[in-house]
């Protein structure tokens, strides 16, 4: 999982000697000493994470984590802040500007290279997740009003929020827990035993856990964590691992079993605050990308006039069941549609009247046809309805149902006119060892023109005409 890391300090040892650490572990790193040179890099290297000294000649870190993160192109790079100090103030303001951790000089490298490996691991998710929603984007999926996440994480809200804290004694009073349904508006839960804690996860999953290093007295804090990785439910949750102070063991394989930070007592209750902050939004941020590749990939397969399927979705789709039908031994049949003197209707009441046409069809047409049944639109006023396991008379009489439900009902336009609108249908049928998809595709057209040519709204069988 190695990848690019830009180290910005000041100190040319202090450089060197983080540098040996992770080129050691194969990391490719990039080093800069000063806050605009290192702004320079970061926005035409693009690494994958940034090590970033608290004070600079030019500018102050924490300075350049704010401005990191407000530019769009940054903004989703980790940042680790360094610093020999570990003054509580100055970690909250670093947490506050955007930082994913603090960590202190002199390095510990088994807590170094595990924070490394846990914020790699997020931050590959996040591209690949963003990578498919650009794809989806550039594939014009989002043409439809679909709210896209912008970069960055600070926009998230995280008021309303649930947490799900899981303490080392349900009975202990935790300092921070005020501050956070003060400040940030989280909904907080303290669990009373294990029992409990796995039933909400199971049934209504926490956007964040606070998990202790020793649950309830002395269940294992890191085995929990282990387990709620490991079921679907709670994987999304972000997950905070608290700890005592100076168990850099504990913290490191912590990291690694999936906990998404870290805080060693005692801390600031301000601290957590920020810390948990970062990490709801980040979860929810997430979220929202994940919603926004689900809604791409669906868009990607849905015609957006009419809410059918569109020509991609049916060629796949007919694949599988053409393959099925072969191996089952079942057959398929294939109606291709097409409205008759559509191109009158758009010249005479406009592309308005039109489409309304057109739904109004698409809508008839789902009305009569079954569950298992596809219907997708081809192009223009062509459209297709896929009938597994059918026998070609009950497709015949599907197909006379659906001609007369076009024909019978005159269409409304938006003008308030009531237009009579007829349908062709070319019907053809494969047992699945005959036809090919495409031929079958081709047979069923040749029937729908063969309807045209006998005189309009009427059904074709393919072969009969």
């Amino acid at each position: 999982m190695p990848g690019r890391i830009l180290i910005v300090d000041d100190v040319a040892t202090n450089r060197f000697l983080i540098k040996a650490k992770l080129t050691a572990a194969y990391y490719e790193v990039m080093v800069a000493s000063n806050g605009v040179q290192g702004m320079t890099i970061a926005r035409g290297a693009q690494p994958d994470l940034i090590l970033l000294d608290v004070n600079l000649p030019d500018m102050s870190g924490i300075d350049m984590c704010a401005k990191l993160k407000r530019d769009p192109v940054t903004a989703d790079i980790p940042v680790v802040m360094i610093t020999a100090g570990g003054a509580a103030e100055t970690r909250v303001q670093a947490l506050d500007a955007g930082a994913d951790d603090f960590l202190l000089k002199p390095l510990d490298e088994v807590t170094l290279l595990a924070r490394v490996r846990s914020l790699m691991r997020m931050k590959l998710v996040i591209d690949e997740l963003r990578v498919r929603d650009e794809s989806g984007a550039a594939l014009e999926v989002s043409s439809m009003e679909q709210e896209r996440p912008s970069r960055g994480l600070t926009a998230e809200r995280v008021a309303g929020r649930r947490v799900m804290v899981v303490p080392h004694d349900p009975s202990e009073a935790l300092e921070w827990i005020p501050a956070a349904r003060e400040r940030l508006g989280l909904v907080i839960e303290v669990g009373q035993s294990m029992s409990m804690v796995l039933n909400t996860v199971a049934i209504n999953p926490p956007d964040a856990l606070v998990v202790h290093r020793e649950v309830f007295g002395s269940e294992d804090g890191l085995r929990l964590i282990a387990k709620l990785r490991a079921d679907r439910n709670a994987r999304g949750s972000a997950i905070l691992l608290t700890l005592a102070a100076d168990d850099v063991q504990t913290a490191a394989l912590g990291l690694d079993v999936g906990a998404n930070d870290y805080i060693q007592a005692p801390f600031d209750p301000m601290e957590m605050v920020a810390r948990l902050r970062l990490q709801v939004r980040r979860k929810v941020f997430s979220d929202r990308l994940r919603s926004s590749v689900r809604d791409g990939l669906r868009l990607a397969v849905i015609d957006p006039l009419t809410g059918v399927h569109n020509r991609r979705y049916l060629r796949n789709h007919l694949n599988t069941m053409f393959q099925d039908g072969r191996h089952h031994g079942g057959n398929l049949i294939v109606l291709v549609m097409d409205l008759d003197r559509f191109k009158m209707v758009n010249d005479r009441f406009g592309h308005g009247a039109g489409d309304k046409v057109l739904c109004e069809f698409a809508n008839r047409l789902t009305d009569n046809v079954r569950g298992v049944d596809l219907v997708a639109r081809i192009g223009g006023e062509e459209f297709c309805l896929v009938m597994p396991d059918t026998g070609l008379k009950t497709a015949i009489r599907a197909a006379e149902r659906m001609r007369r439900a076009i024909c019978d009902q005159p269409f409304l336009l938006p003008d308030g006119t009531d237009l009579k609108v007829t349908v062709s249908i070319g019907v053809a049928e494969s047992t699945g060892k005959e036809l090919d998809p495409e031929e079958l595709l081709d047979a069923a057209d040749r029937a729908l023109y063969a309807a045209k040519n006998a005189g309009r709204n009427r059904v074709t069988l393919a072969g009969a005409a």
